[in-house]
């Protein structure tokens, strides 16, 4: 988990079960820096064993289902870094463990697959909103599985691989553990199969996005009784996948991470049983290093004209190593092929294409690929994808008073931030003096984002009414409604103080009245016979 103070982090240790089968409460953190490890003094919300645990934004952690002694669990729970508490945040609508969870570039989190309290495999799945602090069904799986991976791509959608289907296994040969795999796209709200099969059936494996490469390493695992020591990567932008190095222990049930920013490349898997048909199951107490290719940027998004600086790590010494662009929009311009050789170390090193203003809003997708070796590597980045919001409460003011300082949110490199009202008489300044001067008016915010914000800006408005006020920037816009109300004018009667009418005889007299809010007319005391008063038009 990130600190929430912005440098180093923490890991947490939840629940589990003792060697004497007791399932716990508690969790514990370790603090790297200090090397400690410290028992939190508030317990989880439920003992549980078994449950995915998901990291979400603002350093909290989702955990979701599980089993503890007495049953499979439907509860989800929230733990916040920087209270050091777990909170319920809700129940899934079947209990489950053995389940995979992800989450999504949006927020949310994928919960998919696992058995439920009579020992079914699951094909349904469930989408945790923890802005919204909603549980909802999402699609189901194609094929129920249990033991699986969900991983999350360098696209946002989510690859969901192998696992075990004991009820389908004998329509595979008696063989439980699944060679498929499905991709589930968050946008679009589907799941479909993937094109392509494992290289390995497999089930309670671990799955890794590598770090500057997004290539996903699928390490381990079991099939048909047997632990695994194969690897394999499922390439997403070949839609692949193809064998890797193995380890030199089986391992299922193993932990692992990329070591990444520490060093790049690189892949740490530690722990695991290794369980192999009649033999007794040992547990690992080994761990093992698996090294990958990297390709990065040095920035995720760049104002045009801005150099892109291309560098990675783990290439085979003084490979070739081609470096390709595709866009979305696939109109924007990319760079022609390029090629770099990496040096003796593996590195490589290049910064010979910008963006241009044609490519304003445009996502880019560089892939690495290694002429020897073959591997290959994939980043994003984009060129000035710009949001902007207005930040400020809306305002009421009087015609030709100035406003209270408009504050703008913004994300990217925007060179120019444009800004208008649907009122002729309105106008922005960039200070609060030229404002309340009326002097040196302004259509644009011409400072960059930095910072998530733009300069504020003020406004001024001639004309009473309810002006909207926009601010854009690129392919991003924001509006939003003032109120600028008129000057307050004392009622005054401006019709003739008497009128003369002849007995017998018709006729009527107006009462007009100015005024600013517009007065009201009423009359007091009591009308002649046959003489009336008419209030909304002051015809008497």
């Amino acid at each position: 988990l990130p600190n929430p103070a912005g440098s180093g982090g923490s890991v947490l240790v939840t629940g589990g079960t003792t060697t004497s089968g007791v399932v716990l409460a508690s969790a514990e953190l370790y603090d790297p820096v200090a090397n400690t490890w410290t028992l939190l003094p508030a317990p989880m919300v439920d003992a549980v064993s078994g449950e995915p645990a998901t990291a979400l934004s603002n350093s909290s952690l989702l955990l979701s289902g599980g089993s503890n002694s007495s049953a499979v669990l439907a509860d989800l729970q929230r733990f916040d870094l920087a209270t050091g508490q777990f909170n319920f945040a809700g129940a899934m609508p079947l209990a489950r463990k053995a389940h995979a969870a992800c989450a999504l570039h949006d927020g949310r989190v994928l919960i998919a697959g696992g058995i439920d309290a009579d020992g079914n495999t699951l094909a349904s799945t469930v989408i945790y909103d923890p802005v919204a602090g909603t549980v909802s069904a999402g699609p189901s799986l194609t094929t129920p599985r249990a033991n699986a991976t969900a991983t999350t791509l360098l696209d946002g959608t989510v690859l969901i691989a192998g696992g075990s289907y004991p009820e389908g296994a004998a329509a595979n040969g008696n063989i439980a553990e699944l060679n498929s795999a499905e991709i589930f796209d968050p946008v679009a709200g589907t799941i479909t199969p993937a094109a392509a099969t494992l290289a390995q059936a497999r089930a309670g494996q671990q799955a890794f996005l590598l770090p500057n490469n997004n290539a996903v390493l699928l390490v381990g695992g079991t099939y048909n009784g047997a632990d695994l020591a194969s690897a394999e990567l499922y390439t997403p932008w070949l839609a692949h996948f193809a064998a890797t190095g193995s380890m030199s222990t089986p391992r299922s049930s193993a932990a692992g991470a990329a070591l990444f920013p520490m060093a790049d490349g690189q892949l740490l898997v530690a722990g695991g049983s290794n369980q192999q048909p009649g033999t007794a199951t040992t547990v690992a107490n080994s761990a093992e290093l698996y090294g990958f290719a990297t390709i990065e940027t040095d920035a995720s998004d760049y104002a045009p004209g801005t150099p892109v600086i291309m560098s990675g790590t783990g290439w085979q010494p003084n490979e070739t190593v081609s470096l390709y662009m595709q866009s979305l929009p696939s109109t924007a311009d990319v760079a022609p092929l390029m090629t770099t050789v990496a040096d003796a170390s593996g590195n490589i090193l290049d910064g010979a294409w910008a963006p241009d203003t044609t490519d304003i809003g445009a996502r880019f997708f560089l892939t690495a690929v290694g002429a020897t070796s073959g591997s290959q590597a994939q980043n994003t980045f984009t060129d000035s994808i710009s949001s902007v919001s207005i930040t400020s409460s809306a305002f009421t003011i009087a015609p030709d008073i100035c406003s209270p300082a408009i504050t703008i949110g913004c994300a990217g490199n925007n060179t120019t931030i444009n800004l208008s009202s649907s009122s002729i008489g309105g106008t922005f300044y960039a200070g609060a003096a030229d404002c309340t001067g009326g002097t040196n008016p302004i259509t644009t915010d011409g400072s960059s984002c930095s910072g998530g914000a733009a300069p504020s800006v003020y406004y001024r408005d001639t004309t009473a009414g309810s002006p909207v006020i926009t601010v854009s920037a690129n392919k991003s816009s924001a509006t939003q409604t003032e109120t600028i109300t008129a000057a307050t004018q004392a009622p005054a009667i401006t019709s003739a103080n008497s009128s003369t009418f002849t007995a017998g005889t018709a006729g009527s007299f107006t009462v007009t009245a100015t005024g600013t809010p517009t007065p009201t007319l009423s009359e007091s005391g009591a009308l002649p016979g046959g003489v009336t008063f008419n209030a909304s038009t002051g015809v008497l």
